[in-house]
């Protein structure tokens, strides 16, 4: 066999055995590793963006920690929640009977809102140890570093792959977003489009 033919085929099996390993890898991650890096992260960023102290630093970190055991435990139900709704709709008799359904789906909107509450406490908790221009800083701060994060985990299309499709109404002309309808109706929802 000529020596190219060999090398090439060594290298087409070897391949997906290496995207095979990586992808086992990825699976293996620790969740719990992971939050721990995320939350590391997260601090460091907070301490250079609001400029803290040491001191005021491992304060927010253990009003976070305790805030976050809270939320897990509380997305963690959720999931199951969510786990429940997808079984049910999935089986034929669940579709038809929304005495199933309704009380998983008050469950989640309490859950919602419990979450909601525990990030107004964290954020209040928080704010009381920082200085008006921090707290300034801070609101500006998770709002970019949520669009960073974001940016981070999404995956980014390869060189030459068309991008995905943009969340959202199109681009372009407002008055081919909205329906057709007398003039003004619309008015009121021209700050949400």
């Amino acid at each position: 066999m000529h020596p190219l033919f060999v090398f090439l085929l060594v290298l087409l099996l070897a391949i997906p055995v290496q995207a095979h390993a990586k992808e086992q890898d990825f699976q293996k991650r620790d969740p719990e590793k992971i939050q721990e890096r995320l939350e590391f992260l997260t601090m460091w960023k907070m301490m250079e963006a609001l400029d803290l102290d040491k001191q005021t630093a491992d304060k927010i970190m253990e009003i976070r920690k305790k805030f976050l055991s809270n939320r897990k435990e509380i997305q963690q139900s959720l999931a199951n929640d969510f786990q429940t709704l997808r079984d049910i709709l999935k089986s034929p008799r669940g579709q038809e009977d929304p005495n199933k359904l309704s009380p998983i789906i008050a469950d989640v909107r309490e859950k919602r809102k419990k979450l909601e509450a525990l990030q107004d406490e964290l954020y209040n908790e928080v704010s009381s140890l920082l200085t008006v221009r921090q707290q300034a800083e801070l609101i500006l701060f998770l709002k970019d570093f949520q669009k960073e994060l974001r940016q981070m985990i999404r995956p980014r299309p390869g060189p030459g792959a068309p991008t995905p499709p943009r969340m959202g109404p199109p681009q372009g002309d407002r008055s081919r977003r909205l329906p057709p309808g007398p003039p003004g109706m619309w008015r009121d929802f021209d700050d949400v489009y």
